[in-house]
């Protein structure tokens, strides 16, 4: 595995990957949307079947690290057209010659998710949320993530690019599974299967399956390949990719004050300093008007 600009990543198994202009590879950030996405890919190309998968990435492989830690071949064929990969790569190292989903979430709300996901997982209590959130300023996580939304929001209109927003996935599930299946084909125009997606794919649906999104494949690797001792508080905590009281917007109310004015300075110097956007609604806003507009 390789490092570069804080990133871990396949290099390797990358090279060896042969992209086609019809892939699809939901490149997103952790916690803003990437089971969520992948899940309405994958419920649209097979035509709204039911979850008749074990684990997401064995349908849907991290393109980055499944071909290192699962063996996954990435040049396979998928269960079905077109080929659906996830991904947390920053826009410049994701294959280009694909079809590119980028989801942009209120990066104050990713890290509370991110702090209620990933402890537990590793057996921390969340009462160290404070620390981890420490971490993740220190090692410029924060920065970064912000740096990469603003390349690829120079990069929404671009026709392999499609750039949503966390909150309409929430607020216009339908309007989004749209647009999704007509950038996966813009043949797409099925009424009653966006219908049958939306249904299949809110948290509802998802959470009554919570072991196939889970990763569990991945999560049992790292424990025997690297002995890293990453053990659950519990089975509810463990399986928390889709977990009780996500997937909702605005937790960010609950950082205290010095990480929210951390926050607000970043994006003042990062996102408002090059397109004025003076905060993240302003700049959801914005993309709506242009989006309704052409």
């Amino acid at each position: 595995m390789k490092v570069k600009t804080g990133v871990f990543y396949d290099k390797k198994g990358l090279k060896k990957f042969k992209p086609r202009i019809s892939d699809v590879i939901c490149a997103i950030p952790a916690k803003s949307g990437t089971t969520w996405v992948q899940q309405i890919c994958h419920q649209i190309r097979v035509k709204g079947r039911p979850f008749d998968f074990d684990d997401q990435n064995d349908i849907m492989p991290w393109i980055e690290r499944a071909s290192y830690l699962l063996g996954t071949d990435l040049n396979a064929e998928h269960v079905a057209n077109p080929r659906v990969f996830k991904s947390h790569l920053p826009y410049h190292l994701v294959p280009t010659g694909t079809k590119k989903i980028f989801c942009f979430r209120n990066m104050a709300d990713t890290m509370l998710s991110f702090c209620k996901f990933a402890l537990p997982r590793m057996g921390i209590s969340t009462a160290r949320a404070l620390e981890f959130l420490e971490m993740l300023i220190l090692t410029g996580e924060v920065k970064d993530r912000l740096r990469d939304a603003r390349n690829w929001w120079s990069h929404r209109n671009d026709e392999d690019v499609l750039f949503i927003f966390f909150e309409d996935l929430l607020e216009r599930p339908r309007e989004v599974v749209t647009r999704i299946g007509k950038f996966m084909d813009p043949s797409f125009d099925d009424d009653k299967l966006v219908d049958l997606v939306v249904d299949q794919t809110n948290h509802r649906a998802m959470a009554a399956h919570p072991t196939k999104f889970d990763d569990h494949r991945m999560f049992d690797t790292n424990v025997q390949k690297f002995g890293l001792k990453f053990t659950a508080l519990s089975e509810s905590e463990r399986v928390g990719k889709v977990r009780q009281g996500g997937g909702k917007k605005d937790q960010g109310n609950e950082l205290p004050q010095r990480y929210t004015e951390y926050y607000e300075k970043l994006w003042k110097t990062i996102i408002e300093k090059k397109y004025g956007f003076k905060q993240y609604s302003d700049m959801r806003e914005a993309y709506r008007n242009e989006s309704l507009a052409n």
